[in-house]
């Protein structure tokens, strides 16, 4: 596996587990400001795997 294919798996699993968290804290009523952090989060990181990582040629697996 390529180098960039790897940066791009990382900052892609980093996404999901902020994802994660803010879907739990939102279960869990968790507090507004932390559902937004991790949310705001996700965002970012996905879209620093496509800025950094452009031509990995790997689709992100979103959770639904």
């Amino acid at each position: 596996m390529t180098n960039q294919k790897l940066q791009f798996l990382e900052w892609a699993k980093r996404a999901e587990d902020d994802l994660q968290m803010a879907e739990l804290a939102l279960k869990e009523n968790g507090q507004p400001s932390q559902i937004c952090f991790h949310s705001q989060q996700t965002a970012e990181k996905y879209l620093k795997s496509q800025i950094l990582v452009p031509s990995a040629g790997i689709e992100p697996a979103l959770s639904s």
